[in-house]
């Protein structure tokens, strides 16, 4: 392809730059969190990688292959960087073939969504390496399947490739021993490409079977680890009976599923009030449905603002909107009813059955989180990105005015993000490097209490070796800090002249 051509196609332009992007931010933005304990892998042979993946396995949790992966990965920040920004460029494109948009805003809005994202969730899948390569590496399984199967969407199915039934179902079962809810979704990604296959197309399709039985195999012995049981034991999480869990974690579904996802909610509530305006006709009605569906959601978006911009809670608001109460929950428990109502009246009217096919892995991701006891940005990225689709799809069949206007607004805003987060991350590479010099120079003098200056909190996870426990202990591990040496975290301006 030349040069000119390149750059006439707007995807493959949009696909670079978001592969640039995220290469440049993952080169630059500090290790955090469990990085410290991967880095100190580096100098691992391959066997020894693979002893400590069995024994994590015994006595922590049963991710076998996602712990080769980071092991392997975490300590070569180069090639997790080339692949991690891959994997995020290649989910992207894959989408748009999927959605296949009329509008031609579809694609800025969707890398404007993948942009915009709540800062813990954007930290947590795109900054924290471990993060990334546990939670995220695994959906480019998930994707490639979706874009490989494809054709059950049209008339035209293609045969399966021979090489397909040795490459997908060795892949099942690794990516399925990745991380839990990743390895529902794919297993619920088979067997609606299974059911769908045969109701739409009267046609068995063998290779998802043999690939959704390898999919199983893997979440059962990721699940059956010793160290699986042991983990969940110590939480206490283990003793709940199912209704308990859904009780316990209804507020951690409204906190990851809403409120830390402003755009998502303004979208939902968009095509709600869209809904609303052709459907009601009774005023009254009208009015106080305009008002169920925007007053707390608006608050809620303009608390969340103001809690980023400020980097602590707004407790004067957070008081009345805080998920833990009985009526917040009851709220949007009723907005989600109400957005399941509206998604299934679209369903009858449009017969959009890929609306439909991503509904349903949204609800059935949503549904393992329900019963599980870790549930953050991490594990919601899923459920949250599959949203965003469902809504693409919707918003694609809209008659936008403005498009182009509409579309530059959006490029100029995506433009002033990647700029603004590439000097950021460059402003954090100068931190972490001045944090190693001062520790350096510590350690040389013979401090016995030796500061540590802190990173910026925003976009990053855990760069900071808070506490007393493991992350210090790994954290001083990394920067050659004795064991009986203490440390004090202090800011960049309080360090010693």
């Amino acid at each position: 392809m030349k040069i000119n051509k390149l750059f006439k196609n707007k995807l493959t332009l949009y696909t670079l730059t978001i592969f640039l992007f995220f290469l440049t931010i993952s080169l630059l933005m500090p290790y955090g969190g469990d990085d410290w304990n991967n880095l100190l892998a580096g100098n691992a042979s391959f066997i020894q990688i693979i002893d400590s993946a069995i024994a994590n396995y015994q006595t922590f949790e049963g991710r076998f292959f996602s712990r080769i992966a980071v092991s392997l990965l975490v300590p070569n920040q180069f090639i997790w960087a080339v692949l991690h920004s891959a994997i995020i460029a290649s989910i992207f494109y894959i989408i748009v073939k999927i959605i296949n948009p009329k509008n031609k805003i579809i694609i800025p809005i969707l890398v404007f969504i993948l942009l915009f994202l709540d800062s813990e969730m954007f930290a947590q899948i795109y900054v924290w390496k471990t993060g990334s390569i546990t939670y995220l590496f695994p959906m480019i399984y998930f994707f490639v399947i979706l874009f490989y199967k494809k054709d059950i969407f049209n008339d035209n199915l293609k045969k399966d490739k021979w090489w397909a039934y040795i490459l997908f179902p060795i892949l099942a079962l690794v990516f399925c021993m990745f991380v839990e809810n990743v390895s529902v979704a794919i297993i619920m990604l088979f067997i609606l490409i299974i059911v769908y296959s045969f109701m739409k197309h009267k046609f068995i399709d063998k290779l998802s079977i043999l690939c959704l039985i390898f999919s199983i195999i893997g979440l059962f012995l990721m699940l059956s680890a010793p160290g699986t049981s042991l983990r969940l034991d110590t939480t206490g999480f283990a003793d709940l009976n199912v209704f308990e869990k859904i009780i316990y974690n209804i507020s951690n579904f409204i906190n990851y599923t809403y409120i830390h996802n402003g755009i998502l909610l303004m979208l939902f509530s968009i095509v709600l009030c869209s809904f609303i305006f052709t459907k009601v006709s009774n005023k009254f009605l009208k009015i106080f449905l305009y008002l169920f569906v925007l007053v707390i959601p608006f608050f809620t978006l303009i608390a969340s603002l103001l809690t980023f911009i400020m980097q602590h809670d707004i407790r004067i608001i957070w008081r009345f909107l805080d998920p833990s109460l009985w009526y917040i929950k009851i709220y949007w428990i009723l907005y989600t009813v109400l957005l399941i109502y509206y998604f299934i009246n679209h369903l009858l009217k449009t017969k959009d059955s890929r609306v439909a096919f991503f509904l349903i892995l949204a609800i059935s991701n949503t549904g393992a989180m329900f019963i599980s006891p870790i549930w953050g940005g991490r594990t919601s990225f899923f459920t949250v990105l599959m949203l965003y689709i469902v809504i693409l799809l919707i918003f694609d069949q809209f008659k936008i005015k403005n498009e182009k206007i509409l579309s530059y607004i959006l490029n100029i805003c995506i433009c002033l993000f990647m700029v603004g987060f590439i000097f950021y991350s460059c402003y954090c590479n100068y931190i972490d490097k001045l944090r190693k010099q001062y520790i350096d120079y510590q350690l040389n003098n013979n401090y016995k209490v030796v500061e540590v200056i802190l990173m910026p909190k925003r976009y990053t996870w855990n760069a900071s070796p808070w506490g007393t426990g493991w992350l210090p202990y790994t954290f001083k591990k990394v920067m050659g800090i004795p064991d009986n040496v203490e440390i004090k975290l202090i800011d960049k301006k309080d360090a010693r002249s």
